[in-house]
């Protein structure tokens, strides 16, 4: 949908429809970003503000917005991804240190998504715990998941 009303509307339908639903949004306007959550958006994307920031930072931060387009465009052999930590996992109660050691070059873990919050760039000392989510880039000819 183009209008972020429709969007909004489809929201409060949705939800009203089926309460346990994973509503995932579009919003054109950032100001509407609030609005969609409060009426029931499990994740609300704006890709004009995303757009937006990334045309703000390209004058004087050119090689880090390309470095953004091709890791979160479709390139062969790479692709980000968010990996769920279980209690079945290799990764359960090791620190990044010990992670980073075991993967090597086959992906760099960028962020971490904890029951406390978002790790932007982890720290190696950090312990993962089933329910985590690791934020990777992987290298796919090395790496199955």
């Amino acid at each position: 949908m183009e209008e972020d009303s429709e969007v909004l509307l489809a929201i409060h339908v949705i939800r009203d429809l089926n309460p346990w639903i994973n509503i995932v949004a579009k919003i054109n306007n950032h100001e509407h970003v609030k609005v969609a959550e409060s009426a029931g958006a499990d994740q609300v994307v704006s890709p004009p503000s995303i757009g937006g920031r990334l045309l703000s930072m390209f004058a004087d931060e050119p090689s880090a917005v390309n470095w953004v387009i091709r890791a979160t465009s479709t390139q062969e052999g790479i692709k980000l991804t968010e990996y769920r930590v279980t209690n079945e996992s290799p990764f359960v109660n090791k620190t990044l240190a010990q992670i980073r050691h075991e993967i090597g070059d086959k992906a760099k873990i960028i962020g971490v998504d904890t029951a406390e919050g978002f790790e932007k760039i982890p720290g190696d000392d950090l312990k993962i715990e089933a329910g985590n989510k690791l934020i990777m880039i992987i290298d796919t000819k090395k790496f199955i998941l």
